[in-house]
């Protein structure tokens, strides 16, 4: 199978349909003001089939990327946002023919995104991570690359049309908020290695952080939080002497105030593992919505 590489924004029209489930890729594009690279598995965007895959290979010092199979969103068979398909109950009204279609549907989706997935990996060997799979396929994607399970994520979705102010916190603390400065790679690097110093240094455009003020001096962050190379938020931390003031609140508000300043079609999303309470009980607690899970195949 060949992939067809297209041109990053001209996708746009086509994946937009289909959010909020096509957010790995989407966000992808618009994160990434360099040309990305991403693919599909069909030649003209004018006539694109029922069944098809998109992928996007993050750019820079990352080692990953991103897919989206056009059935997670058109499929008969929708899975509830709060459920893996494994616990997921029978859709209401179902007959065995119409589970047995859903199943023929499935198997074909995840069959052509393993070639995909196969394809892009000869071409963008250094890209072997692929990030945030929709749960109804990894299982089968772990087998065909022969990957470890490395736990399921649920994805968090910013509430639409819904800004948050973080301003008042940081102004009332005598903290200054800001982008990232040489020297928060390291900061970030301490408190997070999922990925490299290198990748972080190459986000720090997209990152917020809190901070004293000073002079020229470098004063290190005591919260951050960065827009990752797919659109997502994450490496949210907080110093532990500083906790419980509202300071995640406010570097959160200040990316998404970012993020629409740069594209004003961006949505705040967040992936979360499983079982993190103290993360979920935060983003719920911030009017955030449980999506969908995913998970880390390589």
């Amino acid at each position: 199978m060949v992939l067809h590489q297209h041109d990053a924004h001209a996708l746009l029209p086509l994946l937009s349909p289909h959010l909020p489930h096509a957010l790995p890729v989407v966000g992808s594009i618009l994160s990434n003001p360099a040309p990305l690279t991403v693919y599909t598995t069909f030649a003209s965007l004018a006539t694109p089939p029922k069944l098809w895959v998109a992928l996007a290979v993050l750019p820079g010092h990352s080692d990953q990327i991103r897919v989206f199979v056009s059935a997670e969103s058109s499929s008969r068979r929708r899975i509830s946002p709060h459920l893996s398909p494994r616990d997921a109950p029978k859709h209401a009204g179902g007959n065995d023919d119409n589970d047995a279609d859903d199943k023929d549907d499935d198997d074909a989706a995840a069959a052509l995104l393993g070639r995909a997935v196969d394809d892009c990996l000869a071409r963008h060997p250094r890209n072997f991570k692929v990030g945030c799979v929709a749960t109804r396929w990894s299982a089968r994607l772990r087998a065909r690359l022969g990957a470890e399970d490395r736990g399921v994520c649920t994805v968090f979705l910013a509430p639409e049309g819904k800004g948050m102010d973080g301003g008042t916190v940081a102004a009332g603390n005598g903290l200054v908020l800001g982008p990232g400065v040489d020297g928060d790679e390291d900061a970030i690097y301490a408190t997070s290695t999922l990925r490299s110093a290198a990748y972080y240094r190459s986000r720090l455009s997209q990152t917020s952080t809190l901070r004293p003020a000073g002079g020229s001096a470098y004063i290190p962050p005591v919260s951050f939080m960065m827009t990752h190379a797919d659109g997502s938020l994450g490496a949210l931390w907080t110093d532990p002497a500083h906790r419980r003031k509202g300071f995640a609140k406010a570097v959160t508000a200040h990316r998404m105030a970012e993020m629409s300043r740069f594209d004003e079609r961006a949505r705040g999303w967040v992936c979360v593992f499983v079982g993190n309470v103290e993360s979920e009980r935060m983003w719920e607690g911030l009017g955030w919505e449980r999506a969908w899970t995913v998970e880390w195949v390589y």
